[in-house]
C-alpha cells in the first residue's frame, strides 16, 4: 500500500511539474520570443510539449552517489527543481519585462 502511495505521488508530481513548466515557458515565450523575433504565441499545451522536449534533451543523470543523505534533503531538492526554479525564472522574466 505504501508503494502505491509513493507511485501516485511521483506521477502527480510529474504531471503538476509539467503543467507548471509549460505555464512558465508560455509566459516567457510570450514576453520575449514573440516581441523579439515576431514568432507566434504558444498555448499551454504547446509550451508543455516544448518544455518536455527541452528537458529530454538537456537532462543530466547523476552517475555518482547522491550527495543528499536524508530523504528530507532529497524531497527538498526535488521541490527546488520542480517548483522553485521555474518560479524564479518567471519572476526574473517578469522583472526584465518591466524594462522593455
Amino acid at each position: 500500500m505504501k508503494a502505491l502511495g509513493i507511485l501516485i505521488t511521483i506521477i502527480a508530481t510529474l504531471v503538476i511539474s509539467t503543467i507548471w513548466n509549460g505555464f512558465v515557458l508560455s509566459k516567457i515565450w510570450g514576453w520575449f520570443a514573440v516581441s523579439t523575433f515576431s514568432l507566434p504565441t504558444i498555448n499551454l499545451t504547446q509550451a508543455m510539449g516544448l518544455s518536455l522536449i527541452a528537458s529530454f534533451l538537456t537532462h543530466q543523470h547523476d552517475k555518482g552517489e547522491s550527495k543528499y543523505k536524508s530523504e528530507t534533503d532529497k524531497v527538498l531538492f526535488s521541490l527546488y527543481l520542480t517548483v522553485i526554479t521555474p518560479a524564479f525564472i518567471l519572476l526574473i522574466g517578469w522583472i526584465v519585462t518591466l524594462f522593455m
